[in-house]
């Protein structure tokens, strides 16, 4: 099997961003923009389409680059500070472990990935396919109550040889 950052090699929708300044407060969020747009112009896709992978370093840089408001819960004793849920240009961003220098695979164009990368993708093209359906597993029994387990597998397939979406390929962070 070969990732993301292959397929969209494959379908010549890399774009590097290793040289990309990211000195302004604010360089990042409007360089994301920027693809986004053009996603959108280019594929005929509107923001609902899209979402955005990101490895948790770059979801803390977006986040330290917006502005930021603690907030807390009526009747509650915590403060979340931080953001909860962030999109780009209505486009949600999606925070994985994923994303980052992965020393097993085969390298892409000399690199086996980095925390700097993000992936634009399409729903259209790349599915989020159901390995098996849901399935309920006993763990065992505690007192007089027994304990189980809800979940499913899946996993995300490309169907456009890497043509509909983009791969920003290693933002320095």
């Amino acid at each position: 099997p070969t990732g993301f950052a292959a397929q969209f090699d494959k379908g010549n929708a890399v774009v590097d961003k290793s040289s990309v300044s990211l000195s302004a407060s604010d360089a990042l969020l409007k360089d994301i923009k920027a693809e986004i747009k053009d996603v959108l112009k280019s594929f005929n896709v509107t923001p609902s389409d899209l979402f955005i992978g990101t490895s948790w370093d770059i979801h803390d840089e977006l986040d330290n680059e917006i502005n930021v408001h603690g907030r807390t819960e009526v009747g509650q004793g915590t403060v979340n500070y931080g953001a909860e849920r962030l999109t780009i240009m209505g486009v949600p961003v999606i925070p994985t472990h994923n994303i980052k220098k992965h020393a097993l695979w085969t390298p892409v164009n000399g690199t086996v990935g980095s925390e700097g990368d993000v992936f634009i993708l399409n729903k259209r093209a790349h599915i989020i396919a159901s390995l098996a359906p849901p399935f309920i597993l006993p763990l065992g029994r505690r007192g007089l109550s027994d304990e189980w387990v809800m979940g499913d597998y899946y996993c995300v397939v490309d169907r456009s040889g890497g043509k509909f979406g983009k791969y920003l390929k290693g933002y320095n962070i």
